[in-house]
């Protein structure tokens, strides 16, 4: 997983200002969260090196709602979708080139919340020596 690339996404869902305000957390994060609460999950699973100073990582999103409220739950699920598929704001150490949506799923848990995984690759341009190093590391 690529640390700077979710912490790059957590900060902008964090900063987005949704209307459930949503706990937002990374793949490595471990705060527990209150099972009443609207929640974000980022991860970037995977960084591959395309060519030159492209790079793309493999981004999954969680989004998770108690089940009581679906209207809200597909409210904050599109804000993000949209957030990802719109103009993304600049990265401390690279830029982003955008996002491709690969997959978009909203399902009821066996613990009774609504999940919406989007799946799908963000272009990491430019990278900085220091995040240049930690991908190759890998």
């Amino acid at each position: 997983m690529n640390q700077a690339i979710e912490d790059y996404l957590a900060a902008l869902f964090t900063s987005a200002q949704l209307v459930s305000a949503p706990e937002v957390f990374t793949g490595t994060s471990s705060d527990i969260r209150p099972p009443e609460s609207d929640a974000i999950l980022v991860l970037a699973d995977s960084i591959e090196n395309v060519v030159g100073p492209l790079h793309r990582a493999t981004v999954k999103i969680l989004v998770s709602s108690p089940t009581d409220n679906r209207t809200q739950h597909a409210a904050l699920a599109h804000a993000v979708k949209g957030i990802m598929e719109g103009v993304l704001p600049a990265a401390s150490g690279f830029t982003i080139g955008g996002f491709r949506t690969k997959a978009n799923s909203t399902a009821v848990t066996d613990d009774d919340r609504w999940l919406t995984t989007i799946e799908g690759k963000l272009r990491v341009l430019r990278l900085a020596a220091s995040f240049h190093e930690s991908v190759n590391s890998r």
